[in-house]
């Protein structure tokens, strides 16, 4: 058997969907300067004893993740684009509406597939996430020496709840989060990042599931 080694590395290509039902998206908004993304994954189980089994059913609920992603920096565009904040007459970007946005989002990463001869192959990961809702980042500012280099760094709470979507099996299925590659899955991952288009075809990934 190959000794094959995998890690992934680097975070680039951060997308914004405004996610319509289908799987289509009304619009893309790509946001730069991805430093990381950091997230917890919860999911509650309960056993139910039966017939001498005390694990006779388990249920589980569905997934949700929480945590925060890190930028270099945000303009007032990429605000509007996580928030939903409103631009008053005069042009002022304005907080505190009580409902939150709520969208996709996909970053990509490289993936390493190191073979026992010692070839790497390299691809893609769109890691793609289908309802998140996030939070302003909090409010930490220094003064700057003269020799100082240190940056703001943006940090955006969100979490990340299931959406119901329904499959190509027509049965309703509740999705938090998907990886897509770009060799084992290239048709998909081209669907999903718009390879080809102008910025206006970026869709959604609906996963596939089959029909029993």
């Amino acid at each position: 058997m190959a000794d094959t080694k995998i890690y992934q590395e680097g975070n680039k290509g951060f997308l914004i969907y405004e996610f319509s039902g289908d799987g289509y998206a009304t619009s893309a908004t790509a946001i730069r300067g991805l430093i990381s993304l950091e997230g917890t994954v919860s999911q509650t189980e309960s056993k139910t004893a039966a017939d001498d089994d005390i694990a006779y059913l388990i249920r589980r609920s569905p997934v949700t993740i929480e945590g925060t992603i890190t930028f270099v920096g945000l303009s007032a565009d990429d605000y509007k684009a996580f928030l939903g904040a409103i631009t008053d007459q005069k042009g002022a970007i304005v907080y505190g509406e009580n409902t939150a946005k709520q969208i996709g989002f996909v970053f990509l990463n490289t993936e390493h597939n190191i073979s026992d001869e010692g070839i790497d192959t390299q691809s893609e990961n769109a890691h793609v996430f289908y309802n998140a809702t996030f939070s302003l980042p909090n409010i930490t500012t220094t003064t700057i020496a003269e020799d100082d280099t240190t940056i703001r760094p943006f940090e955006l709470s969100f979490t990340a709840n299931p959406r119901i979507l329904t499959a190509d099996d027509d049965k309703e299925h509740k999705i938090t989060y998907a990886c897509v590659n770009s060799a084992t899955d290239s048709e998909n991952f081209n669907y999903l990042i718009g390879k080809g288009g102008e910025g206006t075809d970026y869709k959604m990934y609906i996963p596939s599931f089959k029909t029993v």
